[in-house]
C-alpha cells in the first residue's frame, strides 16, 4: 500500500485552495452562500489557509435535511467554506489512495460509478450463463451512520504518514458539535437528534465521507479477495468477451473453447458499490459459507453489521443490482426506479408548463435521464418517456 506522506503543505497551498473553491461551487455558483464567499474570495481563502496552518480550523455547523430517493435518508450539509476544505483534501489525497483501492470497487471514484458497476456485473452474468453458478449479495446496515471512529482513525494512521493531515481528519471525523451516529438497530428517521452518537457515523453527502468510506471498506475488499480468494474477475471478463465473439459468429469454435477454458480456471469474483457487495462462484454452499465469513469479519474487525438483504441466488435468474435487474440478455431498471423517474420527469415538465422553471432546467433533467437510459440500453423506456 502506497503511504500518504507529508502532503499537508500541498493541501494548504493557496492555489490548491483556489482550485478547490472552483470545484466546490460547480453547479452551485449562484447560491447565496457561494456568492457571498466569492465576493471576498481571496480574503476568505487566506482565512482558511491560516486556520489550517495554525491548527485553528473548526468544522462549521451542519444543516440537516431528508431526501426520499429511493428511501428516506438524513443528509447533513456543511457550510460552503468547509466544502472548500474537503475539496482541498480530496484533490491531494484521492489520486494517491485511488491507486490502492480494489479495481472492482465502483462508488465515488474517478472513471468508475454505477454504470460501470452494472456493466461489469452484466459481463460476469453473461460469462457464466448456463454454467450453474451462484451469486451472494450483502448490504452493510446503516453503513455511514455506523462507521466506527476508532477503526476509521486506525485505518487512516496506517495509510498516512503526515501528522498534520491526521489532525485535520480528526477534526472532521470527531466533530464534537454534531453527532452523526445511530445506535445499533435504529433508523435515521426513528432516532431523535439527542440520541445520536458521537463515536460512530459519518455524514452522508460529504466528500470526506465518500473517500473515507472507500478507505474503510477497502479492508473488507482485501479480506474477500485475499483470504476468501474471489480473484477471478479478469478471467470472467475475458470469458464474456469470448462468448460475445461466439454469439457474433467470429471464430465460433475457438471462441467457445476459449470461454470454457477460462471458466474452468475460475472459482469466483467479487464486486462492490460502497456498502453493496456481490460475490459469485460455482458452489451455493461455498457462497453461503463465505457470506457468513464476511458477516463475521465485518462485525469483529470493522464493527459493522450486515442487514437482512443478504441472500444467495442463481446467476441464470439474474441479479438485482443498483436499482436494476441484470441478466445475461439485458439490463432493466426495476419498477420502483422507473416509476420514480416517470414521476419526476412529469413533475419537471409540468413545472416548465406552469412557468416555474426555465427550459434550461427542464433540459438538464431530460438530458440526465436520456444519458442514463442510453448507457443502460433501455430503448423502450426512452420511447415511453419521449426522450
Amino acid at each position: 500500500m502506497e503511504k500518504i506522506k507529508e502532503i499537508y503543505p500541498a493541501i494548504v497551498d493557496f492555489e490548491n485552495l483556489y482550485l478547490s473553491s472552483q470545484s466546490a461551487q460547480k453547479d452551485k455558483r449562484y447560491r447565496k452562500d457561494v456568492l457571498e464567499f466569492n465576493a471576498h474570495l481571496e480574503e476568505n481563502l487566506i482565512q482558511i489557509q491560516n486556520e489550517l496552518i495554525w491548527k485553528e480550523y473548526k468544522v462549521g455547523a451542519y444543516r440537516e435535511r431528508y431526501i426520499y430517493e429511493p428511501k428516506k435518508r438524513l443528509i447533513m450539509a456543511l457550510p460552503y467554506r468547509d466544502r472548500v476544505v474537503q475539496w482541498a483534501i480530496y484533490r491531494q489525497v484521492m489520486p494517491i489512495v485511488d491507486k490502492t483501492f480494489y479495481r472492482h470497487s465502483y462508488a465515488c471514484r474517478p472513471n468508475k460509478g454505477s454504470y460501470a458497476a452494472i456493466d461489469t456485473m452484466a459481463q460476469w452474468i453473461r460469462a457464466v450463463k448456463g454454467k450453474g453458478w451462484y451469486y451472494g449479495k450483502f448490504d452493510i446496515s446503516k453503513f455511514f451512520h455506523r462507521v466506527d471512529h476508532t477503526v476509521m482513525m486506525w485505518d487512516l494512521a496506517n495509510r498516512i504518514e503526515d501528522k498534520d493531515l491526521l489532525w485535520l481528519y480528526d477534526c472532521i471525523i470527531n466533530s464534537r458539535d454534531t453527532p452523526f451516529g445511530l445506535p445499533e438497530g435504529m433508523s435515521a428517521d426513528g432516532c431523535a437528534a439527542t440520541d445520536r452518537l458521537f463515536d460512530v457515523g459519518m455524514p452522508i453527502g460529504n466528500l470526506s465521507s465518500q473517500t473515507g468510506g472507500n478507505m474503510y471498506l477497502d479492508n473488507l475488499d482485501g479480506y474477500i479477495t485475499g483470504e476468501l480468494g474471489y480473484t477471478d474477475d479478469e478471467a470472467l471478463s475475458m470469458a464474456a468477451e469470448a462468448k460475445a465473439k461466439e454469439a457474433a459468429g467470429i471464430d465460433r469454435m475457438q471462441s467457445r473453447l476459449d470461454a470454457n477454458i477460462l471458466l474452468g480456471m475460475c472459482d469466483g469474483a467479487y464486486i462492490r458499490y460502497m456498502d453493496d457487495g456481490v460475490i459469485i462462484g460455482k458452489s451455493k454452499k461455498d457462497i453461503w459459507r463465505d457470506l457468513e465469513a464476511i458477516r463475521v469479519y465485518s462485525k469483529e474487525v470493522l464493527r459493522l453489521d450486515l442487514n437482512s438483504k443478504t441472500m444467495v441466488g442463481r446467476c441464470d435468474n439474474g441479479v438485482d443490482w443498483l436499482g436494476c435487474h441484470v441478466d445475461a440478455e439485458e439490463v432493466r431498471i426495476k419498477r420502483q426506479g422507473r416509476n420514480r423517474m416517470i414521476k419526476k420527469l412529469n413533475f419537471r415538465r409540468q413545472q416548465f408548463a406552469d412557468g416555474k422553471i426555465s427550459k434550461d432546467k427542464l433540459d438538464e433533467t431530460e438530458n440526465s435521464y436520456r444519458a442514463r437510459l442510453k448507457k443502460l440500453g433501455c430503448d423502450g423506456l426512452l420511447k415511453r418517456l419521449n426522450l
